[in-house]
């Protein structure tokens, strides 16, 4: 594993944050401080390092590590670095084996019944058919010597986002979920929710992501009560998307309205979708992005409003997400992370890494399918029952 040699001055100025949590945490936090001094800011990417696996024990590593030689200002030489990380240390997808999911068809019965257009069925079917590419199991190496991985070892298999994201997600597992769900493919789902629940059991609450050095990040039990509950109803009634967004549901018809009117005038809603903010930072979280979860909790929030007006504004986010979601992907032949809202078919930019494909794939597949799935249950069903709607930029 050779790394390149650049420089960026406008670039990052810290590889981190990382916490150490167990000895090979503080060990590979040190390699990757050390990697950003040696090779420069420039599309450098600090999870590389803390996602690294040993191929020998951790002493010997750190020992060999130590006696690295070092130039004037006390940098590792770029050519000794890599030497020793091909010597030492194994790449992170080496944790992980590619397993077809048990439960996939290519086109399951009763799969979105009450989409009646052509072109959203194959479109559907097409996305549907991207769960097998990111369906993983953790190796037999990562379970004999768990010492040796930040990958903590899961009982079932998984999904995992794509891209740099080689681990279950905590957050993304819920809209994973819901989308193995509306692929009827319940028995990859109820796995999803049992190696949640088992890091839950064994750390006392949800991890951020499925990594030691997030063991002492802790997030909020209720999605998981979610993802349980999600499970247990497939959509057999009417459930909501999260408990925050209960709120929506009690507030009288003029508050609705005046929400609504806020959110209108508030300029994130943009020609593609909503925008995270209202900052051009440069970041991935600000804008133009626009990321799906947002779409479909402010889409699902206005929805359970119960007024005509904010139905209306959901419909036309939800509109806008799709068409912008299935023109990228037509033209690159994959989802995205995140979406430039000022354009239809814009993808996004900006953050510490590159832009990933496949990375929240399952977001924005569950989002779709979310939105063409309401049809079975009334909601937005309007959208989609026109066998002559568009899905082009128009």
């Amino acid at each position: 594993m050779t790394i390149t040699v650049t420089s960026d001055a406008c670039g990052p100025k810290h590889p981190g944050p990382i916490v150490p949590t167990t000895p090979l945490v503080k060990f590979l936090v040190t390699l990757q401080e050390t990697a950003f001094r040696a090779f420069g800011p420039k599309d450098f990417d600090p999870k590389l390092y803390v996602d690294l696996s040993l191929k020998r024990n951790l002493s010997a590593t750190v020992d060999a590590f130590e006696k690295l030689p070092r130039n004037e200002s006390g940098s590792v030489l770029v050519k000794e670095l890599n030497r020793f990380i091909e010597e030492y240390l194994a790449e992170a997808k080496e944790d992980l084996v590619v397993v077809s999911p048990v439960d996939y068809v290519a086109e399951p019965e009763g799969f979105l019944p009450k989409v009646e257009s052509p072109e959203v069925r194959a479109w559907a079917l097409e996305v549907h058919s991207l769960w097998k590419n990111l369906c993983r199991k953790v190796s037999g190496r990562v379970l004999e010597k768990p010492e040796f991985h930040t990958l903590l070892p899961l009982e079932n298999p998984v999904i995992i986002p794509g891209s740099r994201f080689r681990e279950v997600y905590y957050w993304d597992s819920y809209w994973i979920i819901r989308g193995l769900l509306a692929s009827k493919m319940h028995e990859t789902a109820k796995g999803m929710v049992y190696n949640l629940i088992s890091l839950v059991n064994e750390f006392g609450y949800p991890l951020n992501g499925a990594r030691a050095y997030y063991t002492n990040r802790r997030t909020q039990k209720q999605l998981l009560n979610c993802q349980a509950n999600v499970l247990k109803k497939s959509y057999t009634g009417k459930w909501l998307l999260l408990q925050n967004l209960e709120w929506i549901s009690a507030l009288d018809c003029k508050l609705v309205d005046e929400v609504v009117s806020s959110l209108e005038k508030s300029g994130l809603i943009c020609a593609a979708g909503v925008a995270t903010s209202l900052i051009e930072s440069g970041q991935q979280w600000d804008f133009p992005n626009g990321w799906a979860p947002t779409q479909h909790m402010i889409a699902e929030g206005l929805v359970n409003s119960g007024t005509e007006r904010a139905t209306q504004v959901a419909r036309d986010i939800a509109i806008k997400w799709t068409k912008t979601n299935y023109v990228a992907f037509k033209e690159t032949r994959a989802m995205h992370e995140k979406y430039d809202v000022r354009k239809c078919g814009a993808t996004g930019g900006g953050g510490e890494y590159k832009p990933q494909v496949s990375y929240f794939i399952f977001l924005n597949i569950s989002d779709r399918i979310w939105l063409v799935e309401r049809c079975r249950i009334g909601v937005l069903g309007d959208i989609w029952m026109a066998t002559d709607l568009k899905l082009d930029c128009t």
